[in-house]
Formats: structure tokens, sequence, C-alpha cells
């Protein structure tokens, strides 16, 4: 796991779909640091991409309720976040 290979681009990718500067990205990891293990591919993207969808969410909104809840990202969408919302 070198960090050019898996954790820049995922601080790179969360700045850029979340619109976070240095600070409320080092707030975030700090708040959850696992999302550092995370796939962009395979978890962040489908569940930000699914809760954006969901509850009619622009992209600022979603980016509030992500740094508020860091958690929601690591949340199964079939297991827990459907189940919740619907």
């Amino acid at each position: 796991c070198s960090v050019e290979d898996n954790i820049e681009p995922t601080l790179d990718w969360l700045a850029g779909r979340l619109g976070l500067d240095d600070a409320a990205l080092r707030k975030m990891i700090l708040k959850q640091p696992y999302t550092l293990g995370c796939s962009v591919g395979e978890n962040l993207e489908p569940t930000l991409d699914w809760l954006q969808r969901r509850l009619d969410l622009d992209d600022d909104a979603v980016s509030r309720m992500v740094r508020t809840y860091p958690q929601l990202m690591h949340l199964s969408i079939e297991s827990n976040l459907a189940i919740k919302i619907e």
C-alpha cells in the first residue's frame, strides 16, 4: 500500500468530489481515518452518488452532509442506507 498509488488518489478524489480544502479534508479524515482504505470506485463514489440521487441533493448539500457525518460513506447501500431511507 503506497501513498502515491492508494492514499493520494483517494484524498484527491474526496477533495474534488466534496469541494474540500486541505483543512476540511484533514478534519474529515481525522474523524474517519479508515476512509483512506476504501475503494473510490467500489465504495465511496457509488455511496455518495446514491445518497445524492436518492435524497435529491445538490453537490453542496451532499458535501455538508458527509462533512458532518463522514461515516455515511462507509455504510452499505443495500443492507443499511436503502432500508433506513425507504
